[in-house]
């Protein structure tokens, strides 16, 4: 019998790893994440997200399995775009917060701060550009509005003007006036993600007894007057709390008391892919498109032409494109009093292409077309 009690035993030296510190440490923490049961969670609210949205449009794919596939994803992406839009609230306030905590030396402190009025003025920047663009594109369009627009663009950038100067022609070196200019531009250019958040909810609050959407540019003074007086007060974490729960009430409160709980879950399935934005141009094979002119009925069928070769062109929106079945939106006109009419239908997903054109009006175009 081997001696095993009281043989000494050498310890056997540890074997070096040839990887980072950090990277074994992110490494070691992945593997701790329990993954499964977060997959079955992101599957449920997922899914959860892509029911609400199909109410809303009275339908629901009968391929389950593709409909389950997409759940995890979906609940990524509706991570992601609360998480953009809670932080991208307050992203002025999170920058100036991270130019303040730059600070080397104390008494240079005072020298770096900007007053509330100043971080206010910053971000009429980003509504001096808004306003603009807005005054080109009606402009472009020959509408009557671009001179409003540019008036409120052009006061809003000369306040921008106002605090930028302010702040740049401050005491200090050159090195800190240009540092301050690079962090006055990063807040007016952050500022613009306050206009976009609030602009995206605007064409659903409309109702029939009251315009929601005013509420909302409401919202956008107060977001931007939040940022000037608590980016001096609350951290980069509360402020990030106060966006989120501002999101909360904006994307999911507020439109589901006016009937349309479908807001956030429609902007996460447009940037999924599952449904398109706006109508496109696509190419049916000849017995699909006869299939979605038998859909149309005796009066709108004559507005659809289908071609005498194997493919036609149809103009629709599609709604959804899970399974093998593709739900789809079409605008017609009816012949006599010209009333814009929507059909929805159902067409198999085989040989159905998409044709994009690339570029649009010319604003050339556009001015020769004002001035006839």
């Amino acid at each position: 019998m081997p001696k095993v009690f009281g043989k000494k035993r050498i310890a056997e030296p540890a074997l070096k790893s040839q990887w980072p510190i950090w990277l074994r440490t992110l490494f070691e923490t992945l593997r701790d994440i329990p993954w499964l049961p977060l997959t079955a969670i992101g599957t449920l609210l997922g899914v959860s997200l892509l029911w609400t949205y199909f109410q809303s449009i009275d339908y629901f794919p009968t391929d389950l399995p593709a409909l389950i596939s997409l759940g995890v994803a979906t609940a990524v992406c509706a991570f992601c775009w609360y998480a953009l839009l809670a932080v991208g609230l307050f992203a002025p306030a999170v920058m100036y917060r991270q130019y303040r905590v730059d600070d080397k030396v104390v008494q240079n402190k005072l020298e770096r701060a900007f007053s509330p009025l100043e971080l206010l003025g910053l971000q009429f920047g980003s509504v001096g550009m808004l306003f603009g663009w807005l005054a080109y594109k009606d402009y472009r369009d020959c509408s009557g509005l671009s001179i409003g627009y540019g008036v409120i663009g052009a006061v809003s950038l000369l306040l921008f003007a106002v605090a930028l100067s302010k702040i740049v022609w401050a005491r200090g070196t050159v090195g800190q006036r240009l540092e301050r200019l690079y962090v006055c531009v990063g807040i007016a250019a952050f500022g613009a993600f306050i206009a976009l958040i609030f602009l995206l909810p605007l064409p659903v609050l409309k109702t029939e007894y009251f315009d929601f959407s005013i509420l909302f540019f409401v919202f956008w003074g107060l977001a931007m007057l939040a940022n000037a007086v608590l980016a001096e007060r609350l951290p980069v974490a509360a402020l990030v709390f106060v966006g989120a729960f501002a999101v909360l009430i904006s994307f999911i409160v507020i439109p589901a008391l006016v009937g349309k709980p479908s807001l956030f879950p429609q902007m996460v399935a447009s940037t999924m892919g599952v449904r398109h934005d706006r109508a496109q141009e696509f190419r049916v094979p000849a017995k699909t498109c006869q299939l979605i002119q038998s859909g149309l009925g005796t009066q709108h069928a004559p507005s659809l032409s289908c071609s005498s070769g194997d493919w036609s062109a149809v103009k629709m929106q599609v709604l959804s494109n899970v399974g093998e079945q593709w739900l789809v939106e079409i605008q017609m006109n009816a012949a006599r009093n010209s009333v814009e009419t929507s059909f929805r239908m159902t067409i198999p997903k085989a040989d159905v292409h998409l044709v994009q054109s690339p570029g649009g009006r010319g604003s050339k175009h556009v001015a020769m077309a004002c001035g006839e």
